[in-house]
C-alpha cells in the first residue's frame, strides 16, 4: 500500500472531536484571564465550567453546535437548574445570536 494511501486511511478513521477543543480552549482562556475553575455537577447534569474570579461565579457550557433542539436541550438543562443569578453562558460555534433570558 502505498504511504499516502496509509495516511489517508488511518486519518480518515480519526475522527476529530472539535467540542472537546472548543473546551480545551476555553478553558485555557479563562486561565489565562485568572478564573479559578471547576467542573460543575448539579442534579446529574454536567456544567462545563464555574469560572470564579473576586467572588463573581460565572458558568460556561461549551458546544461545537446546539442547532439540534435535543442539543440545545440538553447543554441549556444544566444552567437551568442553577438557582443563582451568576451569569450562565451558552458558547457555540454557530453563527448568529441568541439570547435566552430564562436560562
Amino acid at each position: 500500500m502505498k504511504i499516502m494511501s496509509m495516511v489517508l486511511l488511518i486519518l480518515e478513521t480519526k475522527r476529530v472531536n472539535i467540542g472537546s477543543r472548543l473546551e480545551a480552549v476555553v478553558f485555557l482562556e479563562l486561565l489565562r484571564r485568572d478564573y479559578e475553575i471547576y467542573v460543575g455537577t448539579i442534579e446529574n447534569a454536567e456544567v462545563d465550567f464555574v469560572a470564579i474570579k473576586q467572588g463573581i461565579k460565572e458558568y460556561y457550557q461549551v458546544s461545537y453546535t446546539v442547532t439540534d433542539d435535543e442539543t440545545y436541550k440538553r447543554e441549556v438543562s444544566a444552567l437551568k437548574k442553577i438557582k443563582d443569578d451568576y451569569r450562565k453562558i451558552l458558547l457555540t460555534a454557530d453563527s448568529g445570536y441568541a439570547n435566552d433570558e430564562s436560562v
